[in-house]
């Protein structure tokens, strides 16, 4: 009975001098992230000070101060992030079967340095992607798309295609890298694009000695679309705005090359017999491949959309393809 009693005390013993162990570490690390809060902080407003100096000299303009700050503020609380992310490692296993102290680590990893709070892990604000190096989104695009005749606006009014009829679907990939003080972008991907056009007046597409002609059916049509797909490499430059209240604004131009993968013309008519379906697959004397301009004007997740094609979309006709809608980046 006396060994028993002997073994009873020598585990609470053990016990309590666990405890005070495990509760010495947890204090130690708990102060160990106040110190480096605090010696972080400290370091982060002598930086502020600093470009806070420069800006009241003269010696930085608004724009570039206020970028050095966000700058700043990011460096210090990936920093920050690093080192306390390190330590509640230590913290969270220490603290493994029983309750931890509380701590001040915020486990969503965001810090407020001198009001200035960045949310690291979970923020997909604008301004977020463009202090990057680079990032790539997903984009979606629709609009309406035509021919004209070279460069000749007008030549619109005569052309063989509806007008709010014909469209295009595209989707793709972009990616975006900084190249000057995150106010010039330059941009590449690739997209898929659908291209759908209708004549006008019970008109369809026939090849006539390797001459593609739009003659009238000898049958009502219920539809007649040509239909083409193309794979496009686009490239360009882009240019933030200064910023204009909440909006973010930008503008980009650039150039595209693309690959034709399909082309097909679908008809339905009425012979007399009932409605008859045709799906007829062919060139069309489209090009295998074709380049063009491309620009964009528009917000941060939106804009209006123009591609032009420079390479004529019929080897034997003077006809432009020109696509203007709106653009969403996902």
């Amino acid at each position: 009975m006396k060994k028993i009693w002997i073994i009873v005390l020598f585990l609470a013993g053990w016990q309590i001098t666990a405890q005070e162990e495990s509760d010495k570490k947890l204090l130690d690390i708990d102060r160990q992230i106040n110190e480096i809060i605090a010696q972080k902080s400290k370091k982060f407003k002598a930086r502020l000070d600093t470009i806070n100096f420069h800006l009241q000299q003269g010696d930085l303009s608004p724009e570039d101060a206020n970028f050095q700050k966000k700058q700043l503020a990011k460096h210090y609380a990936e920093d920050l992030d690093y080192t306390i992310y390190k330590l509640t490692k230590d913290l969270k296993q220490v603290a493994k079967g029983r309750k931890a102290i509380d701590s001040t680590v915020n486990q969503d990893a965001s810090y407020t340095l001198h009001k200035i709070q960045l949310n690291l892990r979970h923020q997909k604000d604008y301004t977020v992607h463009k202090d990057k190096y680079s990032f790539s989104y997903f984009y979606l695009s629709a609009g309406i798309n035509n021919v004209i005749s070279g460069e000749d606006i007008e030549s619109l009014n005569d052309s063989p295609y509806g007008i709010p009829d014909s469209r295009y679907f595209e989707t793709g990939i972009d990616w975006k890298t900084n190249i000057l003080r995150h106010r010039l972008l330059v941009k590449y991907g690739f997209s898929f694009t659908w291209n759908t056009l209708k004549p006008t007046d019970n008109r369809y597409h026939v090849l006539q000695n390797d001459t593609l002609k739009i003659v009238e059916h000898p049958y009502d049509l219920s539809r007649s679309k040509l239909r083409s797909i193309w794979l496009k490499f686009p490239v360009g430059l882009e240019i933030d705005l200064p910023e204009s209240g909440k909006q973010h604004w930008r503008l980009s131009a650039g150039f595209y090359g693309k690959i034709r993968c399909t082309t097909k013309q679908k008809l339905t008519y009425d012979d007399g017999n009932g409605d008859n379906k045709q799906v007829v697959k062919g060139s069309y004397n489209m090009p295998n491949f074709s380049y063009g301009v491309s620009a964009e004007i528009g917000g941060t997740y939106w804009s209006l959309y123009a591609n032009y094609d420079l390479v004529p979309l019929y080897k034997n006709r003077d006809w432009h393809l020109l696509s203007i809608g709106v653009k969403l980046e996902l």
